[in-house]
Parts: structure tokens; C-alpha cells; sequence
């Protein structure tokens, strides 16, 4: 123990070693589902420590209250009511279930929590007080706690990030105490000994600098949002396959909770369930594996009704079939001349759902569990027993031909033999503006469509070529309507944006309309053919229209995503229509921005050895004037590096200006290769300008008017030919450059980037003179 400690200094060491086994009891808790309040926890987590400190000091008396505590149990046993067998049971049980949950086969049962969290307690005080009060060695603790903290931390359990501060906190006061205690021991005996006298100036600075430290850790500038290293996690996964599992949520495993049916706000999609638009939140997680034999629009959901900017689903009438019971009402002779058989297998990864995801039309369901699944109206499929993590199902799926293969045979199905029909056509006539009705009627007008499908197709281009592709929109301000909004005021979205207007527009025109959510199954496993690998991100929603004599057919208004050949529910199956789509991209995203990578730097840490350098005493001298001057110091520090930034960003600007147009064609492009490399997207070795410009251009669709491929050729021809640059070239790189930083923008978050542009300067147009 420390010897000869003041009333104050042994409090703070108590406050220190109390809040570091709170910290990570606390986070134990949540793992296991300890359902005690904040408070009541730390009052228990208090008594538990200061006990185990107790029977350290004095471990007679536990050894004696151990002792009463069994005779006593024999006495119950034998004079009162035989508990023994019952105790014993008990415990065998209690002990099996921890055992069984540390194995990974099982959860703790709700019976054991408190138990096995008291237990938990006990270890971690008995040896945080070892090591605080016996070895005096407190960088022993690092392994244990940090470890802790960045495993659960890295599974998604969000509390650990705030436990580690106050881990890290009780640490550094500890740290600077055991420092002084190393001093005081090196200076008894001395003849003028006047340590006593630097106690207080010394653990003022220690609490001064930790709170600091701590303090612009938490203010640097940083995103909300998750690290997304893609290219690092594959690599990871490849070498250590385990990492995978460890990152995946335990919400997602059968027992924990009851799967729902599927909802597109939980895509980060929509974030609202009353109302569309809003920006989107990615996330790269692996919500299922598709086992098929060509890329899939899989249905999740069905909406059927437009109201108040959002929309409805109607589920009745449904039906009840066994599995591998045939739902899909179509005679063989049908399913022979207007459908093509085929099979797709779903296994689910970091997702659990009632609704089944399949392409139209689903005939019947296949799993090694349950024993029935609902049919919806429209095909969509309800399991009741639902899907977990790393469970699968099969789908025999009949898919209609493609159109024009369709309209060579006798088929002949009318909108008016349709059943809900009204359901198909409604929309909120009050809501619907005039500027939006005349806009659809000069679509099909300029077209000169003469039956549905052209009007369709006419709809479709237009909402493809004439409007943004951004995920990253204003929210729908009040009163305002979705698609009026969308066409004549932001003419810029993402995927809702453009399903629904085109499926308002489709009914202004009389054609029936379905409007689906679901994912997009495109992106192949490397060296895995037929297999697809669906994120979170893939997450998608598109339309069905009933067009005469056909039926149902797939379209795709959003320009992101390429466009069905012919009409076909498949995606680039075709070889005659002139699409340059690649499907066997090795990068982790197929779809214009979703998904770009953000590429963070991590700067080196201080590491564990900086603890075991000696710390210099501090002179009494150092006064609190000083102090306070270091405080200022650091706190403008920061912002005299961001005002040094921005004068730096504006001369460099100014510069550039002065350039001759070929200079700075050359130097503006190296900058939008830097962008895009921070974006995510490196070009690889050996590979030209133009091949790179290539194989990424589809991750850039909302910069398609002008793209990466045209100033790539801008560029060659400025570098390798003699053509004059016009100013007007000039203004499309600086256009564009301005694009790729406000994607940057949205992608890192507004402070990030503003770190990394003006305080960190790690990215600015280059005086190339190559």
C-alpha cells in the first residue's frame, strides 16, 4: 500500500480506481444486459470495490466470513429445510451458462445476469486494487481495459467509446500520482525535503493536463459517422475470417430479438418514416449473400398508396402457404412461354427480417426452418419464424420474359381485368400540383407516345437525363410537396426522389404503378461466381408498371443505376443494347455514390512506451500564471493553424490564376485524381488516364453531365496534342473540382474536411511542372 498518504490523496486514488471499474463494469453490463439504472450500478459498483479493498487489507476476515457462510448453509440444510442439493443445482446451473456463453453457444439466461455481473465485479476490482494498491504498476492495466474498450467498441457497443474517457481520465491522474509517490520515495531522508510542499501545484497540473488532453481529443474535428476503410477490412477479413464475425451485432442472432418485417428507414435511406427526402447515412454492412445465377433487384417491400408525401402498403388480402408449396397461380403452359425459371439462395449476415427478398415473381419458398410463409398481395413474401444471421432460404422465382420477347407471343393482359385496380391508380388530387400535371403531359406530348410503354419510357429518360443524382439533399421543407419540390425546386436526389415521381407521374397517365424497396444484388465476390455480396448501401427503390398486352414490368428512373435492356426485371443481361456496365468490378461499391470510401488518416498514436520514460519533476517555480499561459496556447493553437490555412488556400488561389489555360488544365486535373483518390477510387498500376477514367466513371454519377471520362480527354489532348485550351475547358475542371470537394464534404463531415483542407493542408491544386 502507499504509505503515509494524506486524506486527500488517498480520495483521489480511491475516485481513480472506482471510476475505472465502473467504467468497464458498465460496459459489461451492457453487453450482458444488466437492466439496473446508471446510478444504481455505480452505487453497487462503489460498495463492490471498496469491499474487495477491504478483504485485501485484511483477508482474515473474509476467510472468516467465508467459513460462517458455509456452516451456516449446512445449518439451514440440516436443522431448517434442505437447501444444499438446491444451492449446488443452482450454482452448477449459473456456472454452465457462463461457461457455455464464454464458448459462444449461448446467451447469459435472465436469471444469471446479476450473478454472472457480480462476479464480473469481484474480478475486475480484485484486480484493478492489485494492481493500484499492491504492484503499483497501473500500465498493467492498459491491455485489459483498452482492450475491452476498442473490442466492444469495434461490435457496435457505442458505450464503450465514452467509458474509455473516463478510463483514460482516472488513468492519467494515477499515471502523474504514482509519479510523485516515485519522487517522494527518492527524496526522504534528504536533508531539505520539500516534496510536501510540491503536492499541490503537482496534482493541479496532472488534473489541468488530463482534462485537457481529454478535452481536445473530443473537440478535434471528426464525422459522426463510422470509419469506412474498405480496402483495409478486406484484407483483414481475408487473413483473419474471425474479425468479420466480431464486428457483426448480436441483434442480428436468432434469440436476441424478434425479427420485423423490412422497413426502408432502416437502410439510411429514409429517415423518416412519415415523410421522404432528407440526406442519407450509409453504412457498408453486410446484410445478406446471394447465391444466383445473374444480378437481381430484390423486392423487399411493396408500397401501394401515395399520401402526405410518404407511402402505404396494403397487405390484404394474403395468403398462407407451406414451404415448397407452389403460390405463384400460373398454369405450366404459362410458365413455359412467358416466364424463365430460376433459383436464387439468400443467406443473411449482419441482418434479421420477416420479409423474404426476392425478384418478381416468386412461385415458392424453400428453408430448413419454419413451416409456412405469407403471401402478401403483389408477391411480397412475410416469414413468420423470420430470418437471422447466417441463415439462408431458396426461392424458385418465375421471371417474365423481357418485353420484347413478350410481345411476340399471345399474351394479352389488360388493366382492366386487374384486381385493386383503384389501389394502382390513387393518388392525393389535392396535393398533386398543376405545374407537375402540365410537366408529365409535355413529356409524353414531346414524345409522341403512342401506347403506355412508350409514355413510360418517355417519363423514365427524362427523370435519367434531366435531374442530379445526390444523396446528400435538404430535408423537405414544411408544407412543401415531395414531387413538386423535386422537379422544379432542388432537381436533385437519390432513389426516392425519382421512384416516386416517376410513379406519380405514371398514374397522372393512367398506367398502374407499384412502388418496391428492396436491395440490388450486383456486386460478385471476387474468385465467388454467381455469388453477390449486398450491403446496406445497395439498398434501393425502383418501379413496376402494368403495361398492356405484358403485364408488370420493371423501370428504372434513377442515373445511377443502368437501365434495364428492354424493359427486363434483370440487370445488363443483354448484349444488344450499347451499355458499357461492368459487373465484375473488384471495388466494394457498383452504384454512382454509394459507398466511396472515405479515406481517413490515422496519424501515429503516443504508444504504451511513452509510460515508461521517466517524468520530470516539476519545479516549484512553475506557477499558475504559466499554466494558464500553456492553456492559451493550446486553445489557440488551433484556430491561428485554421486562419493560416485559409490566407494560404486564397494565395495559392490567386496563383493559380495567373497561370497560363494549358498549366492549368494539367495542374487541375492532378487535383481531381487527388480527390478522387480521397474519395476512395486509387488507380492501379500500370493503368492509363483513360482506362482509370473508365473503370470508375459509373461511381461518379452525380458529376454526369460532365465526368471524369471527358476532362480525361480534355487533358490527354492539352498534355499530348497541340490544340488550344479554351476558357470555357478551364471552368469545367474548376466546376468539377468544386463538386468532388462538396462530395468530400458530405462524405468526411463539414469539420473533418475543413481540418484536413486548411489546418492539416493535405490537399490543394500543385504547381505541376512536369
Amino acid at each position: 500500500m502507499y504509505r503515509n498518504l494524506s486524506t486527500s490523496q488517498k480520495l483521489i486514488t480511491y475516485i481513480a480506481y472506482i471510476a475505472m471499474v465502473f467504467s468497464l463494469l458498465y460496459v459489461y453490463g451492457v453487453v450482458i444486459g444488466v437492466e439496473l439504472n446508471f446510478f444504481l450500478q455505480f452505487f453497487i459498483v462503489l460498495l463492490g470495490s471498496l469491499a474487495v479493498v477491504f478483504f485485501m487489507k485484511k483477508p482474515l476476515v473474509f476467510y472468516i466470513l467465508l467459513v460462517f457462510s458455509m456452516i451456516s448453509l449446512l445449518v439451514v440444510h440440516r436443522y431448517v429445510t434442505p437447501i444444499l442439493e438446491a444451492v449446488i443445482q443452482r450454482m452448477a446451473a449459473l456456472f454452465s451458462n457462463i461457461f457455455n456463453h464464454l464458448q459462444g453457444e449461448e446467451f447469459i439466461f435472465p436469471e444469471n445476469v446479476l450473478w454472472f455481473w457480480g462476479i464480473l465485479l469481484g474480478i475486475i476490482a480484485l484486480f484493478t486494487a492489485f494492481i493500484i494498491f499492491k504492484e503499483k504498476r497501473i500500465y498493467w492495466l492498459l491491455p485489459v481495459y483498452l482492450g475491452s474498450y476498442i473490442y466492444y467498441w469495434y461490435i457496435y457497443i457505442d458505450q464503450a467509446y465514452g467509458m474509455t474517457v473516463v478510463f483514460i481520465v482516472a488513468f492519467l491522474v494515477l499515471f502523474g500520482m504514482n509519479k510523485y509517490f516515485e519522487e517522494q520515495c527518492h527524496w526522504e531522508g534528504t536533508e531539505r525535503n520539500r516534496i510536501d510542499s510540491l503536492y499541490g501545484p503537482w496534482i493541479q497540473t496532472v488534473g489541468i493536463y488530463s482534462a485537457l488532453i481529454i478535452l481536445l481529443a473530443m473537440i478535434l474535428p471528426k464525422s459522426g459517422n463510422a470509419l469506412e476503410w474498405h480496402w483495409l477490412e478486406d484484407r483483414v477479413y481475408d487473413v483473419f475470417p474471425f474479425v468479420e464475425d466480431m464486428r457483426s451485432d448480436s441483434q442480428y442472432i436468432r434469440g436476441a430479438r424478434e425479427a420485423d418485417s423490412f422497413e426502408f428507414t432502416s437502410t439510411g435511406f429514409q429517415r423518416e418514416s412519415n415523410r421522404l427526402g432528407g440526406p442519407v447515412s450509409l453504412s457498408s454492412r453486410v446484410v445478406m449473400q446471394v447465391e444466383a445465377s445473374e444480378p437481381n433487384y430484390l423486392r423487399g417491400n411493396v408500397r401501394h398508396t401515395y399520401q402526405d408525401n410518404r407511402w402505404e402498403t396494403i397487405t390484404e388480402p394474403s395468403e398462407t402457404y407451406d414451404l415448397a408449396e407452389d403460390f405463384s397461380g400460373l398454369t405450366e403452359e404459362e410458365e413455359d412461354e412467358y416466364y424463365r425459371q430460376a433459383f436464387i439462395t439468400i443467406t443473411h449476415d449482419e441482418f434479421a427480417s420477416q420479409s423474404l427478398f426476392t425478384p418478381f415473381k416468386p412461385a415458392e419458398v424453400r428453408s430448413s426452418r419454419g413451416e409456412e410463409v405469407i403471401v402478401n398481395r403483389d408477391g411480397a413474401l412475410i416469414f413468420p419464424d423470420g430470418v437471422y444471421q447466417r441463415e439462408s432460404y431458396t426461392i424458385k422465382v418465375q421471371k417474365p420474359r423481357v418485353y420484347g420477347e413478350l410481345l411476340e407471343t399471345d399474351i394479352d393482359l389488360q388493366i382492366e381485368d386487374l384486381e385493386y385496380l383503384d389501389s394502382y391508380l390513387q393518388l392525393p388530387e389535392e396535393e398533386i400540383t398543376d405545374r407537375t400535371r402540365e410537366l408529365t403531359e409535355s413529356i409524353v406530348e414531346e414524345a409522341e407516345a403512342e401506347n403506355d410503354y412508350e409514355k413510360a419510357r418517355a417519363i423514365e429518360g427524362h427523370l435519367r437525363e434531366d435531374y442530379e443524382y445526390n444523396t446528400q439533399v435538404e430535408p423537405l421543407p414544411l408544407n412543401e410537396e415531395f414531387v413538386d419540390h423535386f422537379l422544379f425546386e432542388t432537381q436533385e436526389g437519390y432513389c426516392t426522389y425519382y421512384a416516386t415521381t416517376m410513379a406519380v407521374m405514371l398514374r397522372l397517365e393512367g398506367i398502374p404503378v407499384r412502388y418496391i424497396e428492396g436491395y440490388v444484388a450486383r456486386e460478385e465476390v471476387e474468385d465467388e461466381p454467381g455469388v453477390y455480396e449486398v450491403r446496406q448501401r445497395h439498398a434501393h427503390t425502383w418501379v413496376e408498371a402494368f403495361i398492356e398486352p405484358v403485364g408488370w414490368v420493371n423501370f428504372e428512373p434513377t442515373p445511377a443505376f443502368p437501365q434495364p435492356y428492354r424493359q427486363d426485371a434483370l440487370l445488363g443481361m443483354e448484349e444488344e443494347e450499347d451499355l458499357d456496365i461492368d459487373f465484375e468490378q473488384e471495388e466494394a461499391d457498383d452504384f454512382g455514390d454509394l459507398g466511396i470510401d472515405a479515406d481517413v488518416e490515422v496519424g501515429p498514436g503516443d504508444g504504451d512506451e511513452a509510460l515508461d520514460e521517466p517524468e520530470t519533476t516539476i519545479p516549484p517555480r512553475v506557477t499558475r500564471g504559466v499554466i494558464i499561459a500553456l492553456l492559451l496556447l493550446f486553445i489557440g493553437f488551433m484556430p491561428g493553424r485554421f486562419l493560416y490555412g485559409v490566407l494560404e488556400y486564397r494565395r495559392r488561389e490567386r496563383q493559380v490564376e495567373s497561370w497560363s489555360s494549358k498549366k492549368k488544365i494539367l495542374c487541375l486535373y492532378a487535383y481531381v485524381l487527388e480527390l478522387i483518390e480521397k474519395l476512395g477510387q486509387q488507380p492501379r498500376e500500370g493503368e492509363t488516364h483513360y482506362e482509370f477514367a473508365d473503370r470508375i466513371a459509373y461511381k461518379l454519377y452525380e458529376e454526369r453531365k460532365i465526368g471524369i471520362k471527358d476532362l480525361t480527354h480534355i487533358f490527354v489532348q492539352s498534355k499530348y496534342g497541340d490544340l488550344p485550351v479554351s476558357d470555357e475547358e478551364v471552368q469545367l475542371f474548376k466546376d468539377y473540382r468544386h463538386r468532388l470537394e462538396g462530395r468530400l464534404k458530405n462524405d468526411w463531415g463539414k469539420r473533418r474536411y475543413l481540418y484536413r483542407k486548411y489546418i492539416k493542408r493535405d490537399f490543394t491544386v500543385k504547381n505541376d511542372k512536369r
